[in-house]
């Protein structure tokens, strides 16, 4: 019984969002009680009960994963360039035409190839110039060249954030 005597009680339009309400707290949390509770625990050795207090749901959303948007001037600015890209930068022909890609990507697309690239569709409290290495060292966003001949696709490093893109002509 979802209530006392709810067993007796007919659904009815009448009480029909209250029983679903009931039905689906029911599934959701009372079903599975030892697991969340498990899980809360768990959960609060990594951040103590009275810190969650001081934040809003959001605000801890946020620290626990991110900012859900990406900026791009955030990421052109916070972007290294190695090898032939060094001295144009952004400005060189290949990274140009990369970031003329990402430009006209949804948000949902370039969350991807920030996955693609770092490992986390999300980036940190901060930006692009808070991206970390898995060790925790700090580690910006990197596009780096590479010839031709030795690669006819990109290529990504999680661990180190970086593209690598062929010199195509």
């Amino acid at each position: 019984e979802l209530v006392d005597g709810g067993g007796d009680v007919a659904v009815t339009k009448a009480n029909l969002e209250r029983f679903f309400e009931l039905r689906l707290r029911e599934c959701v949390f009372e079903a599975h009680r030892e697991e969340l509770t498990a899980l809360l625990a768990g959960f609060h050795e990594l951040v103590p009960p009275h810190v969650t207090l001081l934040l809003t749901a959001r605000e801890l959303e946020l620290a626990l994963c991110g900012t859900p948007s990406l900026d791009l001037s955030d990421w052109r600015r916070n972007t290294v360039y190695k090898g032939a890209f060094e001295a144009a930068k952004q400005d060189h022909p290949v990274c140009a035409a990369f970031w003329k890609v990402v430009d006209r990507w949804d948000d949902e697309q370039r969350a991807r190839l920030l996955q693609w690239a770092t490992g986390s569709s999300r980036l940190p409290v901060g930006g692009f110039r808070n991206l970390q290495q898995r060790d925790g060292v700090s580690r910006c966003f990197t596009l780096t060249s590479l010839p031709l001949a030795t690669a006819a696709y990109p290529r990504s490093h999680t661990c180190f954030n970086r593209i690598d893109l062929p010199l195509y002509d």
